[in-house]
């Protein structure tokens, strides 16, 4: 099982420095100035955001598959809207989303 460190891709240190990419260890951060919370809260986000990057993965072949659908439908004088419906439930998928863990996938519609 591959399991990578969350990252936080942009950090402004407490002195002003401005840092991008820094791996999201907890006792590290305290050590740059942030207080206990403010290191766990950031930990935290990144993890969410590594979350949501991998939703997002698995979401990129299926908006293709998508553009797919919606062009083949075009071409058959088929009508586009569930399709269309569908690519924009899966491009909205990762809005609001609090927890990766519950994302509901829309269901492809049928040609």
């Amino acid at each position: 099982m591959n399991i990578s460190m969350p990252i936080i891709v942009s950090l402004t240190l407490p002195n002003g420095t401005e840092l991008i990419n820094v791996p999201a260890i907890e006792s590290d951060l305290i050590e740059m100035g942030f207080s206990s919370n403010q290191a766990s809260a950031l930990c935290l986000d990144a993890e969410k955001q590594q979350a949501l990057n991998k939703v997002r993965a698995i979401r990129k072949p299926l908006l293709l598959e998508a553009d797919y659908m919606i062009n083949n439908a075009l071409d058959t004088n088929v009508d586009t809207s569930s399709f269309r419906q569908y690519r924009q439930a899966l491009k909205n998928i990762t809005e609001g989303l609090n927890n990766p863990d519950d994302v509901v996938w829309p269901v492809k519609p049928q040609i």
